[in-house]
C-alpha cells in the first residue's frame, strides 16, 4: 500500500515539474519587454488638487507615452502635471500640462476640459503635433534626427499653427538686471504689462522667469544645473 502511495506522489510531482517547465520562456519574454522599456522616454507625473490614482497615472503613461514613443531619440525627458480648479464657477477646471525636453528645445502643451481624462487626450494630440513640427523643422535644416514615423498613412493631417522662427522677431529689448529676491520679483510682476517677468535671482545669480499661471498662482522657471535644460514648476 505504501509503495502505491509513493508511486502516485512521484507521478504528481513529475506532472507538476512538467507543468512548470515553460516558465523560463516566460521570464525570457519579460526580460525582452524590460529591455524595450529601457528605451522609452521617462514620464514624471505630478499633481495639484487632484488625487493621482494608479488608473490616472497609467492613462497618462499610455496616451502621452504613445506620442513620445515615436520620438524617443528626440525627447530626453517629459514632465506631466495635472491640476484641478476647485471652483464651481469654472466649468473646465481639469488641466493637463506636459513639458518635454529635447536637445536645444523645450516643448510645452497644455489643455483644459471638464474631465481630466479628456484633458489628457487633448494634450497628447497637441504634443504629437508639436513634436512632428519640431521633427520637420530639424529635417528642413538638415539636422536629421533618427525617429519613427508619427502618423500612419491613413491618418488625416493635422492643422498646424503658423511656423515661428528667428525671422519672426520684430523687436528687441535690453534691460539692466540687478539681483532681486523672488519676493521682490513677484511685486514687480504686478506692475508690468506682461504675464511674465524676467529677473536675476539674488539667491543663485541665475536668470529666472516668473509667470502668471492660468490655473492661478505664479510659476517659476529656472535653469536646471544638472542637465543644462530649463525646468518649469
Amino acid at each position: 500500500m505504501t509503495r502505491r502511495v509513493l508511486l502516485a506522489l512521484s507521478a504528481v510531482l513529475a506532472s507538476a515539474g512538467a507543468w512548470r517547465a515553460p516558465r523560463p520562456a516566460v521570464r525570457a519574454r519579460a526580460s525582452r519587454m524590460a529591455a524595450v522599456r529601457m528605451y522609452e522616454t521617462p514620464i514624471t507625473i505630478s499633481g495639484n488638487n487632484v488625487e493621482l490614482t494608479e488608473a490616472m497615472k497609467a492613462y497618462v503613461d499610455e496616451k502621452v507615452g504613445a506620442a513620445l514613443s515615436k520620438f524617443v531619440p528626440m525627447v530626453s525627458r517629459c514632465d506631466a502635471h495635472l491640476s484641478v480648479i476647485r471652483n464651481a464657477r469654472v466649468a473646465q477646471g481639469h488641466t493637463c500640462e506636459v513639458v518635454c525636453f529635447s536637445k536645444g528645445a523645450v516643448i510645452r502643451a497644455a489643455e483644459r476640459s471638464e474631465s481630466m481624462y479628456s484633458s489628457i487626450d487633448l494634450v497628447a494630440a497637441k504634443l504629437a503635433r508639436k513634436l512632428r513640427k519640431l521633427k520637420e523643422r530639424r529635417q528642413d535644416k538638415g539636422d536629421r534626427v533618427p525617429t519613427n514615423e508619427l502618423f500612419e498613412a491613413d491618418e488625416p493631417a493635422a492643422v498646424d499653427e503658423p511656423v515661428l522662427d528667428a525671422a519672426s522677431v520684430v523687436r528687441t529689448k535690453r534691460f539692466q538686471m540687478p539681483p532681486q529676491t523672488l519676493e521682490d520679483a513677484i511685486v514687480c510682476l504686478e506692475y508690468v504689462d506682461h504675464p511674465f517677468y524676467v529677473f536675476r535671482n539674488s539667491a543663485s545669480g541665475e536668470i529666472n522667469v516668473i509667470y502668471k499661471r492660468n490655473e492661478g498662482g505664479i510659476g517659476l522657471i529656472e535653469p536646471d544645473k544638472l542637465s543644462g535644460e530649463a525646468a518649469m514648476s
